[in-house]
């Protein structure tokens, strides 16, 4: 039986639309934790550069380990569901800014490195679900340029705002953002059901299909060669913003050059 996809065969559909709305906002109010983190940890931790170093590294491991998990519970509870559920831990990169306690820097950091993997799998599961095939390029394409450009916007806004109201105005305005973004992507974000044909799988189910995949020399040649470049990114994502900041005493200039 052939796909339904009379409400798909463009990209001015409302799912669409509102994804891009969702991922807009999201980028926004979380793009800043990457800018602001190394000046926070210098100025209010008073804290060396490795600890920045650390905790910048927590949600890239948990988030490794939870991609994992997010795909099987993704395919047994929702794309929608996961998404909103991703956003809402996202909602650590705030609270990061609210205490100096290093163990609920590390719970926060933990939540933002399993709030991006289902973040990343629901919403990219979504667009699948919602782009008609011929039209996925074109629609992965304006995903990203929407994500990326709320993240641009965040950086440069609350850039400014950690400067002139400080860290803890910035983290509530950023938790309390997301909080929004949730709250409006269940309100007008609609659910997507499975492709026609499929049935919903269990968690377990879920978890057996990796197997399989990692059998492939295909995939495994696929994350050799993504290690290289993520390693060298998780470098300058820290030493970056902690030099500009060094240097100009401003989370301004951080905030403009990862904008």
């Amino acid at each position: 039986m052939p796909a339904d996809t009379s409400d798909t065969a463009g990209l001015l559909n409302r799912r669409f639309v509102t994804l891009l709305g969702v991922m807009f906002f999201a980028g926004a109010f979380t793009a800043p934790y990457d800018a602001l983190l190394p000046a926070y940890v210098k100025s209010q931790l008073e804290l060396p550069p490795r600890f920045t170093g650390i905790l910048s590294a927590v949600p890239m491991i948990v988030s490794g380990v939870f991609f994992v998990v997010s795909g099987a519970v993704a395919d047994t509870f929702g794309y929608r569901r996961t998404l909103l559920i991703g956003i809402a831990a996202w909602g650590g990169c705030g609270l990061v800014f609210l205490t100096s306690f290093p163990p609920l820097l590390f719970a926060a950091a933990f939540f933002i490195g399993c709030g991006f993997a289902m973040k990343t799998v629901g919403s990219q599961s979504y667009l699948m679900r919602v782009t008609a095939s011929p039209r996925l390029g074109l629609g992965s394409a304006f995903f990203f340029i929407g994500f990326t450009l709320g993240g641009s916007t965040g950086n440069w806004v609350f850039g400014q705002v950690a400067d002139e109201w400080g860290y803890r105005t910035t983290g509530f305005a950023m938790a309390t953002g997301l909080a929004v973004v949730v709250v409006a992507g269940l309100a007008l974000l609609p659910s997507v059901g499975m492709p026609v044909g499929e049935q919903r799988r269990t968690l377990r189910a879920g978890f057996a299909g990796y197997g399989g995949m990692l059998c492939r020399s295909r995939v495994r040649w696929l994350l050799a060669v993504r290690f290289l470049p993520t390693c060298a990114w998780g470098a300058a994502t820290v030493a970056y913003p902690y030099l500009l900041f060094d240097a100009t005493r401003l989370n301004q200039e951080p905030a403009n050059f990862v904008a």
